[in-house]
């Protein structure tokens, strides 16, 4: 479920997908006549269909790959397309209002720039007032009552500690290939990102970024994005039922193969590893051959014991296992283990 950026994971995933190719298109055109039909269970009149923009435009259905991660990095958009990912605590790049009251009828949430970085005093690990990063932000606003005092000194900060600031690729370890690749362009602009602590584009109010913290009960989610996820879910438990009932009825057609793969989902916060088991368990009832491969260097095995026969158990961090699947994998497909 959570692809780190190892070196050639843009390779293998572009491997991957021409192999799936096929089944990307039946997984897609499901989805489509389910969203345009309204078949869903997730679309029932209680639940309808998700209506409110988004903070980015996109297009298209998941095929055969969806992740599903409670990571908040949002590195998931350096591999994967957008319209298959769902972030179960958001991601770090999408801001909302911190009033509770504010923006519950419209746009909620809203996307940082890509250029934005937040002037940090290294002494105290505080943001100060005053204008964040430059980047290309037009419709500026003017400063708010407090700030126009802190420029000056916000600026010797910013000289002082320029190869400091945080920023999109600037972290420690190695550097990510393609940050946010596939995350699509705004929708909104841009002027709300023009200081240091970013404002609401509605009521000006302070905002903060849109991930669920512990006790959070003003956590916005991104519902279009959840609505794609449970309708990505109900077109593979739909095919899981269309190729068991034709495999009754003819031999020689095999049930739906489905593989859930977890990466790195401890036993702290348990909510990617309850996922892969519920899925495990629906999909299997449901006619499909399920196999869940689950990746911890602490916790590999099955939580159900009914679900082990299922499992692959992997005792090994997530990076290291991955780049060992693509040596089996390059070596199944003839084509050697890779250099990495």
């Amino acid at each position: 479920k959570q692809w780190r950026d190892a070196k050639n994971s843009g390779r293998v995933a572009s491997e991957l997908r021409a192999l799936t190719e096929d089944f990307t298109k039946e997984v897609e055109e499901k989805s489509r006549r389910m969203m345009e039909e309204g078949m869903t269970d997730f679309c029932l009149p209680s639940f309808p269909l998700i209506t409110r923009p988004e903070p980015y435009d996109i297009e298209g259905y998941a095929g055969a790959f969806f992740t599903f991660t409670s990571n908040v990095d949002a590195h998931s958009f350096d591999v994967f397309q957008a319209n298959e990912i769902r972030e179960i605590h958001g991601n770090v790049e999408l801001w909302q209002c911190s009033q509770p009251n504010c923006c519950r009828g419209g746009e909620r949430i809203f996307r940082a720039p890509l250029g934005h970085s937040f002037t940090v005093d290294t002494e105290t690990m505080l943001a100060p007032m005053g204008n964040g990063q430059p980047h290309d932000a037009p419709n500026s606003k003017p400063d708010y009552e407090g700030e126009t005092e802190t420029i000056a000194k916000q600026q010797a900060v910013k000289s002082e500690h320029a190869e400091t600031n945080a920023r999109i690729s600037k972290t420690l370890g190695s550097q990510r290939q393609y940050p946010l690749r596939f995350m699509p362009h705004h929708n909104s602009e841009f002027y709300e990102f023009t200081h240091n602590h970013p404002r609401c584009h509605f009521c000006r109010s302070l905002a903060r970024p849109a991930i669920l913290m512990f006790d959070d009960l003003n956590w916005v989610d991104n519902d279009a994005q959840e609505q794609r996820w449970h309708i990505w879910n109900e077109s593979l438990i739909s095919l899981c039922e269309d190729r068991a009932e034709a495999s009754d009825e003819d031999y020689g057609k095999e049930r739906l193969k489905i593989c859930i793969l977890e990466v790195g989902c401890g036993d702290r916060v348990r909510t990617c590893r309850m996922q892969s088991e519920d899925m495990l368990e629906t999909l299997t009832e449901r006619g499909g051959d399920v196999t869940l491969i689950r990746v911890n260097p602490d916790f590999p095995l099955a939580d159900d014991p009914e679900n082990s026969k299922s499992v692959i158990s992997i005792m090994s961090r997530g990076l290291e296992a991955i780049r060992e699947i693509d040596v089996v994998f390059r070596r199944l497909s003839k084509k050697g283990p890779c250099s990495s």
